[in-house]
């Protein structure tokens, strides 16, 4: 997964440095961010009701930007990260986005479409199709998930290259079923 996650986000750069910077909500990291200590005091740091993997980074920068704080992207500035979770971590993480993305877009409502919540039907319809059979059999049997997690484990031992076509389309089906549970859990409180 490593090689993966590393070769998206170096794409994701070289996108940012191509457009000058951040063109969406979702082109926002946390990680490499440099902001005034009394800037991010003044509008009260990240939003610790983001108790879960993800989003909490974005939802920062839509305050920042409603509190007119420019958000620049340096293309020559420097961050490193090691990498080293599982398939099995990588896949958590991915539902814990999609939970995080519907309590995102509850709390920014206007940020729906620039997120990957709001691209379900932009994307390639096989996708949409292979996505949504997982998430039919998942419904039905939940021990789906953990088995599609290890099946990406052992692809990714013993046939690698067929793996790394298949993490886009898998994790998507990982976000969607951390979307459904967000989804889920919402109703049930509201009843």
């Amino acid at each position: 997964p490593s090689a993966y996650v590393g070769d998206k986000f170096n794409r994701h750069l070289e996108r940012l440095a191509r457009c000058g910077g951040p063109t969406t909500a979702r082109d926002f990291y946390g990680g490499n961010l440099s902001v005034p200590r009394d800037v991010l005091l003044g509008i009260d740091g990240f939003d610790e009701r983001f108790t879960q993997y993800g989003n909490e980074d974005v939802e920062l920068s839509l305050r920042l930007g409603a509190a007119a704080v420019p958000i620049v992207f340096e293309p020559t500035a420097v961050a490193t990260q090691r990498y080293d979770k599982t398939f099995t971590a990588l896949a958590a993480d991915t539902v814990a986005k999609g939970r995080t993305a519907v309590q995102l877009a509850r709390m920014h409502p206007e940020v729906r479409a620039q997120l990957k919540l709001g691209e379900w039907r932009t994307q390639p319809l096989v996708r949409r199709v292979f996505v949504s059979v997982l998430l039919g059999a998942t419904r039905l049997l939940p021990p789906v998930r953990r088995i599609v997690a290890w099946v990406m484990t052992v692809l990714g031992n013993r046939r690698r290259a067929l793996a790394l076509r298949l993490y886009p389309p898998v994790l998507d089906y990982f976000y969607w079923c951390g979307v459904r549970e967000a989804e889920r859990d919402s109703r049930r409180r509201a009843t």
